[in-house]
């Protein structure tokens, strides 16, 4: 993820992965929920602020197809649906790729660029834009169904759950909107502006972080609050991951202490009452997302690692120096997939040890959160 929150970064990618076929949807997100089966097997879409997107082979990262636009492809997910492909684009358009050809089936323009990665239920694809409004499409033809303004860009990536359509604003609030109407349910005032760190839900609980230094836990049918936890760091360049009881969030720049605002922190916190497990410190701010797959944790470092951790315990178990500067990553079949955006390449590592099995050339710069399809066929993404 990257660091800074004024939106302008240099060769960022949007990555995503696929290999396979079958639909089966969850109205609440969990770690690595499945949300269907696709046609096309082994492939990862990716984009980057080089003004390409492409699909290349999860097996060795050579290129399977390219489509050259007119701005980057910087932040913005990619999500994969029917064999559609959406992401957005640094120019505010948001784009459905044909998955297999890679060609446009339609794009809807906003007035500011695009970081939200998109979301779909019931045939709706919602976004926000950093042009203040939230977004509800026709996700077949990409027509507006409705648009909802808020006080400053929206950044954060949505969640609909049990009806509701739920994201973070540059406004410091948290908006619930009604998923059909676009009507706001209720929103809750934080200290700071959400940024990229978006929502999750686990048992009717929202977590969401914020620039303030908070984790928010709401309850999600009202908004109201079960529990905070002050960190003392900025959270709005991490999404949380809720696993086995744990809430995982990563905190980059120190509020209010220049001289310690090098220092980076991972930490598990206790999902029912808000207390910490444990955490861990990094040389160098974290702004990245954790993945948690087999009672391990990994997340990327500004200090040059990507870094896997015990779940329970936040032992260390590896360390691999890609120079990752925020990537996010997906495991998947025994695989870790991620961007090192320093040394210009896109790494496949052992989930295990670290080890890199393959690289690939293809891009350079950060990276969004790769979505991945197993070699079952199973799509994995947020």
């Amino acid at each position: 993820m990257k660091k800074n929150i004024d939106f302008k970064s240099t060769f960022t990618a949007l990555i995503f992965i696929v290999s396979v076929f079958g639909f089966s949807c969850k109205k609440e997100q969990v770690e690595h929920p499945i949300t269907e089966i696709a046609e096309l097997k082994s492939v990862i879409y990716i984009g980057s602020s080089n003004n390409n997107f492409y699909a290349i082979s999860s097996v060795d990262g050579s290129e399977i197809w390219k489509y050259k636009g007119t701005e980057g492809f910087s932040y913005s997910d990619p999500l994969l649906h029917d064999g559609i492909v959406y992401t957005g684009d640094d120019g505010g358009n948001m784009y459905a790729f044909n998955s297999e050809t890679g060609g446009v089936k339609w794009k809807y323009p906003t007035n500011f660029g695009i970081e939200s990665s998109p979301a779909i239920a019931d045939g709706i694809l919602y976004f926000g834009s950093n042009d203040s409004y939230f977004y509800a499409l026709d996700a077949k033809d990409g027509r507006l169904l409705w648009k909802y303004k808020t006080g400053s860009g929206v950044s954060s990536s949505p969640l609909v759950n049990n009806g509701l359509v739920f994201f973070g604003g540059n406004d410091n609030y948290i908006y619930a909107l009604n998923a059909k109407s676009g009507k706001l349910m209720w929103n809750y005032a934080t200290g700071g502006l959400m940024g990229h760190s978006s929502p999750v839900i686990k048992n009717n609980i929202l977590f969401i972080g914020s620039r303030d230094g908070n984790l928010y836990a709401l309850y999600a049918i009202n908004g109201l609050l079960k529990w905070t936890y002050y960190t003392g760091r900025s959270l709005e360049g991490s999404r949380p991951v809720v696993s086995d009881g744990l809430v995982y969030i990563a905190g980059g720049t120190v509020l209010f202490n220049a001289e310690s605002s090098i220092k980076g922190m991972l930490y598990a916190i206790d999902e029912k009452t808000g207390k910490l497990r444990w955490d861990k410190s990094s040389e160098r701010g974290m702004y990245s997302d954790a993945t948690v797959s087999n009672n391990k944790v990994f997340i990327s470092s500004d200090d040059g690692n990507f870094n896997a951790f015990n779940a329970k315990e936040g032992a260390n178990i590896w360390a691999e120096r890609i120079i990752p500067n925020g990537s996010r990553s997906t495991v998947a079949d025994g695989l870790i997939f991620v961007n090192g955006s320093g040394t210009r390449n896109f790494y496949a590592l052992d989930e295990n040890t670290g080890a890199v099995k393959w690289k690939s050339p293809i891009l350079d710069g950060y990276s969004p959160k790769p979505c991945v399809v197993d070699s079952q066929g199973y799509i994995i993404q947020r």
